[in-house]
Order: structure tokens, then sequence, then C-alpha cells
């Protein structure tokens, strides 16, 4: 499982890791497209398990296998 850090929350902005938001490498997690990359790189079934709030901003997990190893 991938752990992932949304800066989407308002306190990220308070405590000034907005700038986050404005990385390249950054902007494509906070947008939602990490579930299509993993998919593009060659995993199935990927599926956001979980969402945890935090002071700096939301941690999703997401699942993912390898094409032809089991459920």
């Amino acid at each position: 499982m991938a752990a992932i850090l949304d800066p989407s929350m308002g306190t990220c902005r308070v405590l000034g890791f907005d700038t986050v938001r404005q990385s390249s490498a950054a902007a494509d997690n906070v947008a939602g497209r990490l579930p299509t990359f993993m998919a593009d790189c060659g995993f199935v079934d990927v599926t956001q398990t979980r969402r945890f709030a935090t002071p700096l901003g939301t941690i999703a997990l997401y699942r993912a296998r390898k094409p032809g190893q089991g459920p």
C-alpha cells in the first residue's frame, strides 16, 4: 500500500504547506491522478482503500496487484 499526503485541507494552508500544490511532482497527486498512473504502469485492480484526515492533510491508502497474481 502507498500512503499519500493530500494537502487539500485548510490546515495545510495555515501552516504554509500550500506550496506543495504548486510543485509539479505533487500536483498530479493532489489532482487525484495517482490511481491512473498506477494503472498506466501495469498494475490492475487499483483502488483507494482508506483516507485519514490529519492536521497536515489527508493520507490516502491505495491497493493494486501485478497482472497474473492472485487476489
